[in-house]
C-alpha cells in the first residue's frame, strides 16, 4: 500500500476538498505535510510533500502560484491544497492551466477548514506505513538470515502471503554509485518506496503489501506472479518499464536479477540467493541495464555451489595457467584472442575480424596457443574444458 493523494482524498477529513486541477497526478506519492504560508514559498518545499497554503504570503498571487507549482515538479512534490475563499478568492485559471500541464493535482479546501485537522491524519497514516515498511523488512530479515520456522507462516498470511500462489524473487541494484551520480547522499528508504510503488503500478497489485530487504546496495523484493504462458515476456515488458523511470528519476541504470518460480514461504531464503547470484552473474558479465533470470545461468549457477573456491582456481590454473603466465612474460594478449576464438565457434575469419587482425596472423596466434597449452582446439572436448575455463575465470572475478 503507497500514501497516494487518491489515498489522502479518501479520508473523512477531506470530505470538503475538491480536486480542481491536475487530476492525472492522484497517484503522486506523499512522504510529509508542509505549510508554506510565507513570501516565496517554492524556498521551503522537499520532494514528496503535500503543500498547504492560505496566500497570506503572496505577494502576486498567480505568479508565485506559477512558480511554486513549476517548482513542485521539479522537485517531485505530491499535490498543492489551497485555502480558498479569504486570501485567495478564486485560483487564477492560469494555475490551473499549468497544474494540468504538469500533473500536480491542485486542491481547493474552504478557508474555513482547519489544516492540523487535515494534516493529523495524513501524519497518521505516515507513521503507520513506516511502521509496516519497518516490520516487513524484519520479516524478511527473519526469512533471510534464521532457520524457516513453521511459526512464520501465520505472520506471511498476515501481511498477504498466499502459499498457493506463485511468487519470484528480484534483486536489484544500481550500476553505479547512486552517491556519486546523484552528488548528494542517497535516501535508500525513499530509493526503496519509489521503487515498490513502480511495483504497485506495473505488476497491479494494488493492495499487495511487498515483503523486501535492503542488503549493502541490493533491494531484494518478492513478487506475486501471474502464471501464464507467456510470463517471462510479461514480467520483462514490466521490470524494463520500472528500470526505465528510476533511471530517468535517479540518473542511473539498474540490473535486475531474478530468481525461479516457488510458492512454499521455506524457498524464500533459497529464491533470494538465486536472484542476487543472476545479479552477480550481470556484474561479472559487465552487463547494465540488463535483466538475468536464474533460468539462463547454465553452468554458471553450479558455480555458486562450490564451497571450496580453490577447487574453481585449481581447474583455472591447470587449464590456462601456462596462458596466463606466456602472456604476462611477453607482453601478449592470447588468452583474450583464445576467449574470442571460442566464442566465435572456433573462426578464424570472423576472429580475425573481430580483432582487426590479419587472419594468417591468427592462425599463427592460435597455433601458438595450441604449443603453449600442450592441446588440440579441434577436440570437442578440449574446446569444451577451456570454455569451461573462461567461464570460471569470470566467475572469480565478481567474487
Amino acid at each position: 500500500m503507497n500514501i497516494t493523494v487518491n489515498k489522502i482524498l479518501e479520508l473523512k477529513e477531506w470530505a470538503e476538498a475538491r480536486v480542481v486541477a491536475g487530476q492525472k497526478g492522484e497517484n503522486r506519492s506523499v512522504t510529509w505535510c508542509n505549510v508554506v504560508d510565507m513570501e516565496k514559498p517554492w524556498k521551503w518545499i522537499n520532494p514528496g510533500e503535500l503543500i498547504f497554503l492560505s496566500g497570506i504570503g503572496l505577494t502576486d498571487q498567480e505568479g508565485d502560484l506559477c512558480h511554486l507549482l513549476t517548482k513542485m515538479k521539479m522537485l517531485k512534490a505530491g499535490a498543492l491544497v489551497v485555502q480558498v475563499g479569504y486570501y485567495i478568492k478564486e485560483i487564477p485559471k492560469r494555475v490551473l492551466l499549468l497544474a494540468d500541464e504538469c500533473e500536480i493535482p491542485v486542491i481547493s479546501i474552504p478557508f474555513e477548514k482547519r489544516i492540523p485537522a487535515l494534516t493529523y491524519q495524513i501524519c497518521e497514516m505516515l507513521f503507520q506505513k513506516e511502521e509496516e515498511l519497518d516490520t516487513l523488512q524484519s520479516l524478511m530479515k527473519e526469512l533471510m538470515y534464521l532457520e524457516y520456522d513453521e511459526a512464520l507462516d501465520s505472520k506471511l498470511k498476515f501481511y498477504g502471503y498466499n502459499p498457493q500462489s506463485y511468487y519470484i524473487a528480484l534483486a536489484l541494484e544500481a550500476d553505479q554509485n547512486m552517491k556519486a551520480v546523484l552528488e548528494k547522499p542517497i535516501d535508500f528508504p525513499e530509493l526503496n518506496t519509489a521503487i515498490l510503488k513502480l511495483f504497485h503500478d506495473y505488476f497491479e497489485t494494488k493492495n499487495h503489501n511487498y515483503l523486501y530487504l535492503q542488503e549493502d546496495m541490493v533491494l531484494l523484493v518478492l513478487v506475486p506472479l501471474n502464471m501464464v504462458p507467456d510470463y517471462k515476456t510479461k514480467l520483462t515488458h514490466a521490470l524494463r518499464q520500472i528500470m526505465k523511470k528510476l533511471q530517468s528519476q535517479y540518473k542511473n541504470t539498474f540490473c535486475v536479477g531474478v530468481s525461479g518460480i516457488f510458492c512454499k514461504p521455506a524457498l524464500i531464503k533459497n529464491s533470494c540467493n538465486k536472484a542476487k547470484e543472476s545479479l552477480n552473474m550481470l556484474h561479472a558479465c559487465k552487463k547494465t541495464n540488463d535483466i538475468r533470470f536464474f533460468e539462463d545461468m547454465g553452468v554458471y549457477s553450479l558455480f555458486f555451489r562450490v564451497n571450496q573456491k580453490e577447487e574453481l582456481e585449481s581447474i583455472l590454473e591447470l587449464t590456462l595457467g601456462r596462458l596466463y603466465k606466456y602472456d604476462e612474460e611477453h607482453q601478449t594478449d592470447l588468452l583474450h584472442i583464445l576467449d574470442t576464438y571460442l566464442s566465435e565457434d572456433c573462426n578464424i575469419l570472423r576472429t580475425s575480424e573481430l580483432l582487426y587482425a590479419h587472419r594468417n596472423t591468427i592462425k599463427y596466434k592460435i597455433a601458438k596457443i595450441q604449443e603453449i597449452l600442450l592441446c588440440d582446439l579441434k577436440d570437442v572436448n578440449t574446446c569444451f574444458n577451456i570454455r569451461l575455463a573462461y567461464k570460471i575465470k569470470r566467475f572469480l572475478e565478481i567474487e
